[in-house]
């Protein structure tokens, strides 16, 4: 069973034909906000432009730090066992863009939908 997902990254140049999947078992249902949240804590860090440390970090977040040997996991290619959308970020100009689904949007933006900064008192629920 598992509530599987990924998040695939294409560095720059790469897409659309070399796609490095993060894999997750257990947490497909909160996928958009992992990633979201991993796009915060990199552009906090000044690396949302850098897509190598952007992509650890974005694996950070995905794994709490666990580093557990089941549960996560690294896929490069396409990759069919999974239940939910895949979001992707794809880097290269001034900030990488997010598509999911039928959505195409600017990290800044994905951020803002689906990690909003809950320290004004709103919280956003898509």
């Amino acid at each position: 069973m598992g509530d599987r997902a990924t998040i695939t990254i294409y560095q720059d140049g790469c897409y659309p034909d070399k796609p490095l999947n993060l894999y997750t078992h257990w947490e497909g249902a909160s996928i958009c906000q992992t990633l979201a949240e991993g796009l915060r804590k990199a552009r906090n860090g000044g690396r949302l432009n850098d897509a190598p440390y952007a992509t650890r970090i974005i694996f950070d977040t995905m794994t709490h730090l666990s580093g557990e040997s089941t549960g996560f996991g690294i896929i490069v290619g396409k990759h069919d066992d999974i239940n939910y959308t895949s979001p992707s970020v794809i880097w290269g100009g001034d900030e990488p863009t997010v598509l999911y689904g039928e959505l195409e949007m600017k990290a800044s933006a994905f951020i803002d939908v689906f990690a909003p900064d809950k320290s004004d008192g709103v919280v956003v629920v898509v």
